[in-house]
């Protein structure tokens, strides 16, 4: 196996991320595994692989597909990992217009090229075999510890064992399944989802629903630090700094970390957004304020 150069050299992998995406690369095409398999060979919490596993997701060496049959009904989660970063878009971060001027007109552009890859696939549909003693139990576990509130254990157990039932799976690919599915959605804010009942989610089936997306709130706020570091910090989030920075990673950033670099040091290099009346993230990100932020771009490249 030869390691890319993007590989070795993008330090936004933690070591523990390129650490697992050097062991999945390894694999052979088609190689299948489930996160209790890769928890038990790396010798660390299934907990901790999600984070990584989110970790590369989100810096677009691996991607997530939910898996269903004929019905609609979910069998699992594919996972295709890849040696270097897939584009959200194939053009670039800010593609050419008729107009003269990009939105930042002093940015580069940047081209990519999609690597081959292999597909790890962590869950799948496959006949049931007998239970090891304990097994059921050490699946509800599983699935009671992912992160909803912990209320009704009794009437809990006796609905994961009849969905357990319906979904002609093993024990534990099944709470694997509903423990990832609980993790992401917490992960991504799903509203109400962390006073959910774990009966009600059962009885619902709400791993069935359509996923929320995972928007890296965190790391737009280290970028905003990073490049803006006598502004005014970020010490919470608030529903209305998440409500503009969801529209700019949506309509803006074409999901692009990236984007986010390049619009604060845009910011970090005009003056009347850093004299003495600092802009903050709030100010920044407003949506009503992004087109006075362009223009003044626009204005300084004419």
């Amino acid at each position: 196996m030869v390691i890319t150069n993007a590989v070795a050299t993008d330090r936004r992998l933690s070591f523990g991320a390129a650490g697992l995406l050097i062991h999945l690369l390894s694999k052979p095409d088609n190689w299948s595994v489930s996160v209790a398999a890769l928890s038990r060979e790396a010798q660390e919490g299934r907990d901790k692989i999600y984070k990584l596993l989110n970790e590369l997701i989100e810096l677009r060496y691996a991607r997530r597909t939910s898996v269903r049959d004929d019905n609609g009904k979910m069998l699992g989660t594919d996972y295709e990992i890849f040696d270097a970063p897939l584009p959200e878009n194939p053009d670039t971060v800010f593609p050419d217009t008729d107009s003269p001027y990009t939105d930042f007109p002093t940015l580069q552009s940047k081209e990519y090229t999609k690597k081959p890859s292999n597909k790890v696939t962590s869950v799948n549909a496959q006949k049931r075999a007998p239970e090891k003693p304990g097994a059921i139990d050490s699946a509800f576990d599983r699935f009671w510890s992912a992160g909803l509130p912990k209320v009704g254990k009794q009437k809990a157990h006796t609905a994961f064992l009849a969905n357990l039932k319906k979904s002609k799976r093993d024990a534990e690919s099944f709470a694997e399944l509903l423990a990832e599915d609980i993790e992401h959605r917490l992960l991504a804010n799903q509203f109400g989802f962390d006073r959910l009942h774990p009966t009600t989610y059962l009885s619902q089936c709400r791993w069935e629903d359509e996923r929320p997306e995972i928007i890296p709130f965190d790391r737009i706020v280290e970028s905003y630090h990073r490049n803006l570091p006598n502004n005014v910090p970020v010490t919470a989030l608030s529903d209305r700094r998440r409500e503009f920075l969801t529209y700019l990673w949506t309509q803006r950033a074409n999901r692009e970390l990236g984007w986010f670099d390049e619009f604060f040091a845009f910011c970090a290099s005009q003056q009347w957004l850093n004299g003495s009346h600092k802009a903050d993230l709030e100010w920044l990100t407003d949506p009503n304020h992004y087109p006075r932020i362009t223009e003044n771009a626009k204005g300084a490249a004419a």
